[in-house]
């Protein structure tokens, strides 16, 4: 049910899904359907948590592998292979992508609650970089929030530009 909702929503946007869609696209009764979740938007949230867990699979061992090496530019190794993990993974998941970076927008303030706690999460990551640096007069604590907000502009264009599920 949750690669339904992924598809459907990616089909329709977030906003247009209904637990009819779902469930005929998943081949579930309405009744398992509500066994599982009380509402659609559970349901989303569900699918939300699932794929943010999925990517944070590939992208957690990519970038705590990088750090172990003994290279004077650990920080840029680990975001670099992080962000390649995730890109990978939108490369072969972009149903999934597109749920979790573009349709969450649309999704509601409880998903939008959800995408701002992971969203922190990334910041503090890429913020290492400026704390790391040697110099005292380095960016300013605004610059991790700033490049987030540019690769996820880049990830949102590029995730819309593909062809939505069942198109060509």
């Amino acid at each position: 049910m949750l690669a339904a909702m992924a598809e459907v929503a990616s089909e329709r946007g977030a906003a247009g899904v209904t637990v009819a869609d779902v469930v005929a696209r998943s081949g579930v009764s309405r009744r398992t359907f509500y066994e599982l979740f009380k509402d659609r938007e559970d349901c989303f949230l569900v699918a939300f948590d699932y794929g943010i867990g999925r990517i944070a699979g590939e992208v957690f061992p990519a970038y705590g592998a990088a750090g172990r090496t003994q290279r004077a530019h650990s920080w840029r190794e680990k975001i670099r292979a992080g962000l390649c993990a995730l890109l990978q993974f939108l490369d072969y998941e972009p149903g999934m992508g597109r749920l979790v970076v573009v349709e969450t927008l649309g999704a509601g303030p409880r998903a939008l609650e959800r995408r701002s706690r992971v969203l922190a999460q990334v910041i503090t990551a890429v913020d290492e970089g400026r704390r790391e640096g040697k110099k005292s007069d380095g960016p300013p604590p605004l610059t991790a929030e700033g490049v987030l907000g540019g690769v996820l502009g880049v990830l949102h264009g590029r995730l819309l530009t593909r062809p939505r599920m069942g198109e060509k």
